[in-house]
Formats: C-alpha cells, sequence, structure tokens
C-alpha cells in the first residue's frame, strides 16, 4: 500500500518526504521548513494550531494514539529550528 499522502516515514525514507515538502492539507506551507517550526505544518500539526490547520483534518497522531508530550513537541521543535538536520 502507499504511504498516506506520499509521506513513507519508513526508515531511509522520512528525511525526504517531511523536510522541504509541500503539504497536501495546506498548499504553500512545507511540512518541515527547516530552522523555522513556526512555518512547518508538522508542528503545526502536533500542536493543534487552529490558525494553520485545517477544520476537520485529523489531529496528529491520529486517535487513539495518545498525543505527544510537551517535552517530545519540544524536541521537534528544537531539531526545526535547529535546521532539521538528518541525522
Amino acid at each position: 500500500a502507499d504511504p498516506i499522502q506520499g509521506m513513507s516515514l519508513a526508515a531511509g525514507f522520512a528525511y525526504t518526504a517531511v523536510v522541504g515538502v509541500d503539504s497536501l492539507e495546506k498548499p504553500g506551507m512545507l511540512r518541515v521548513k527547516a530552522g523555522d517550526a513556526a512555518a512547518s505544518y508538522l508542528f503545526a500539526k502536533i500542536t493543534n494550531d487552529v490558525t494553520i490547520i485545517a477544520s476537520g483534518t485529523a489531529s496528529m497522531p491520529p486517535p487513539p494514539a495518545t498525543p505527544l508530550s510537551a517535552t517530545e513537541k519540544a524536541v521537534v521543535k528544537n531539531w526545526i529550528n535547529q535546521g532539521a538536520l538528518n541525522n
């Protein structure tokens, strides 16, 4: 099966599927804009930023998965703001 919205998070594919790639849910916004968490759709999704994410779109992670903790969200934010390195 094809990954949802072409976004494979499998080892070896996740980075190129996420960083610098346009969001399909929010055209004109990158899934991850290296160096700018505030302009990254992924960060908007994990923080449920209703000023960016469209109403009716699934939260991330989708239920029944447990939402990320504040610490986990901070790790993602810092990774993006520090350049979203492929490490």
